[in-house]
């Protein structure tokens, strides 16, 4: 494009065939488009592009919006397994607790009654350490008692200078050990017991999980709302934790647009919006901001503004574009023109001097 300009830049004070003509002229004219279009597009802020001068001293502000259920939920597959059994079809409207699906997982029986396995073993365990113990500690009272005996005789002795001092210390030691043994053991046998009971409560945790599961796999709607699957058919394997449909309420919807930063401090909840929505047919509401996010989606570069509305027609669905007009009144309206207005501009200009 360049080297054509230059070329035709060349031909200056030349005589030039109509075809040269044609070109200069259509060169000149695309060159006057192109920098109409770059000086619109680059000089806009965010700002710019959303306040629109209405009249001298007023403006408005345009917002485009989108339509989404004000209450949606995914389903997801609570365990691996097959679809049994599908108790609604798509666009039925189901009521909150009402079953919309049955998932058999074999696994889910095999890890639950693995599980029971381990606790009764761990049970029979426990079982096997208290006979243990009392047999052991028979034993060593045996031993106590009769090392007892032997002291007192040992001690009689002494009485009657029958016996030395050491042959009696040597009585108490070893009544004593064997009184300290009885002691040891059952400590051995607290700590294995204590060990085995941990591990029993945690076995009990996980089945107890795996039950509760289990007792879920009948998947039931958690809201009221529109049934709307993926397709999903009986005897089909699911994944855990995947979707496998959703419920959309549209009884309400929530229109969602983006503002740009700098406008915050100018729009209010409860402030009066003109919605003007892409339907067939047209449709216009009138509502108020219900609810204003002042933290950058970083999605779409913009806060959020939402306005709650009935939709009782089902006219507006999810996804459908809207386009929002704000009229700031009062002292919005004095400091938008304050800091935005420039006179002569179709698009009201940021001002440099804006805090």
């Amino acid at each position: 494009f360049y080297q054509h300009m230059k070329d035709l830049k060349n031909l200056k004070g030349k005589k030039m065939t109509p075809v040269q003509t044609l070109k200069k002229f259509f060169y000149t004219i695309i060159c006057i488009i192109l920098i109409a279009v770059f000086l619109s597009g680059c000089a806009e802020s965010p700002e710019q592009k959303q306040i629109i001068k209405e009249s001298k001293k007023r403006v408005k502000i345009k917002l485009e919006g989108v339509v989404k259920p004000f209450a949606s939920y995914r389903l997801l597959a609570p365990v691996t397994g097959e679809v049994k059994e599908i108790f609604v079809k798509e666009g039925d409207w189901v009521k909150k607790g009402e079953k919309i699906y049955i998932i058999k997982s074999e696994l889910l029986d095999i890890d639950i009654q693995n599980l029971k396995d381990d606790i009764a073993q761990i049970d029979n365990e426990i079982g096997l350490t208290r006979r243990s113990e009392y047999k052991e500690l028979s034993a060593r009272e045996a031993l106590i008692q009769a090392a007892k005996a032997k002291l007192d005789r040992v001690a009689s002795l002494y009485a009657e200078h029958c016996a030395t001092k050491s042959e009696v210390e040597s009585a108490e030691e070893k009544y004593f050990n064997l009184f300290n043994s009885k002691e040891a053991v059952r400590e051995k046998f607290n700590t294995q017991r204590s060990t085995l009971l941990k591990e029993r409560k945690t076995k009990i945790a996980a089945l107890r999980k795996l039950e509760y599961i289990k007792n879920h796999t009948i998947v039931k709607a958690p809201i009221s709302g529109f049934f709307i699957s993926s397709k999903i058919v009986v005897d089909q394997e699911v994944q855990k934790g995947s979707t496998i449909a959703k419920i959309l309420d549209l009884r309400k919807v929530v229109v969602r647009a983006g503002i740009a930063s700098g406008l915050f401090q100018f729009i209010h909840e409860n402030d009066k919006v003109s919605i003007d929505f892409i339907t067939t047919p047209p449709y216009h509401k009138e509502a108020v901001i219900s609810k204003i996010i002042p933290i950058v989606d970083p999605k779409i570069g913009r806060m959020v503004v939402e306005i709650n509305l009935d939709n009782p027609n089902f006219l507006l669905q999810d996804g459908t574009k809207a386009l929002i007009t704000i009229q700031p009144k009062g002292k919005a309206q004095k400091e938008i023109y304050k800091y935005f207005y420039k006179k002569g501009s179709s698009v009201i200009e940021i001002r440099t001097d804006i805090k």
